[in-house]
């Protein structure tokens, strides 16, 4: 029974180490891949996602994940979401990544978030709120195995007799231990301080997040455009009020004249980033800034 015990542990740490070198290398590839040379016709991409829409007047500005969009439309198959951006609003369709303190965690969503409830979109550093349970997992994992060890390592000093089986696994667990605190290390770091980059969706109910590394860098350019562009709709718009509830000119300048900054302070960051050039950047900050 007790060599039956150690197994288990010395398997799970296995399994932790392995999961460890999996992500290693997903998070290493921290980056948006390149779009650049994409051939999609917007027209007939735009016009099937519209089933998912409830309003049909609703005009589509941008596509935020189109490899998984295009996935879901062509083979049927979802297994992560996306978010479709109107002059209405905001839908987010199947797995999305949904922001908590510095963690994100995934949940299956069909949400519809009226455009005027949203404060923006940013470049993030979040951790998956996975590597936080890996870590303790893992230092549970550490403290059954130190506590086996050192038991039976009693028993070896006692001159107590243990079986062959029971010696190999307490000379495994010593690697084992060794092994397992550098994995515990590695999840805890990589849930506090070692964040991958996500692009955020900010709204006054929630916070979207998409991994960068699932998103092309044109497809993320057209997407912050697209945003400006909503929100400056929005600001604009005039709703039919009494006088003294009439939004005057200048305070609707004022809101236009927020959203350019903040849709310039968002792009900076991606410039920041490395995930646009200079002159993509200037270029971009240009059309923000002569825009209505």
């Amino acid at each position: 029974m007790a060599s039956f015990y150690g197994i288990v542990l010395i398997l799970c740490t296995i399994t932790l180490l392995i999961l460890a070198i999996r992500q290693h290398k997903i998070v290493s590839e921290d980056k948006p891949f390149d779009d650049s040379r994409r051939q999609i016709d917007f027209d007939d991409f735009y016009g099937k996602l519209r089933k998912f829409i409830g309003n049909k007047q609703e005009k589509i500005y941008a596509v935020l994940g189109i490899k998984n969009a295009d996935n879901l439309l062509t083979n049927g198959i979802q297994e992560k979401g996306f978010c479709i951006l109107t002059d209405k609003a905001a839908y987010f369709i199947g797995k999305v990544r949904q922001k908590k303190w510095i963690f994100t965690f995934q949940t299956n969503v069909q949400h519809r978030i009226i455009a005027s409830d949203m404060k923006g979109i940013n470049v993030g550093a979040l951790s998956q709120i996975w590597w936080l349970l890996c870590a303790a997992f893992s230092v549970f994992v550490g403290i059954a195995e130190l506590r086996w060890f050192i038991r039976y390592t009693i028993y070896l000093e006692n001159g107590i007799e243990l079986g062959p089986i029971t010696i190999a696994v307490h000379t495994i667990m010593f690697f084992c231990l060794v092994i397992n605190l550098s994995v515990m290390i590695y999840y805890v770091l990589h849930a506090f301080f070692l964040k991958r980059t996500n692009i955020c969706i900010e709204f006054t109910s929630l916070t979207a997040a998409f991994l960068a590394s699932e998103l092309g860098e044109q497809e993320i350019k057209d997407f912050y455009k697209a945003v400006s562009e909503v929100q400056e709709l929005n600001v604009n718009i005039v709703k039919p009020a009494s006088a003294a509830h009439t939004i005057s000119p200048a305070r609707q300048n004022t809101g236009a004249y927020t959203n350019k900054i903040t849709s310039i302070s968002e792009l900076s960051k991606l410039y920041e980033n490395g995930m646009i050039t200079k002159e993509e950047f200037e270029q971009l900050k240009q059309e923000v800034i002569s825009s209505q």
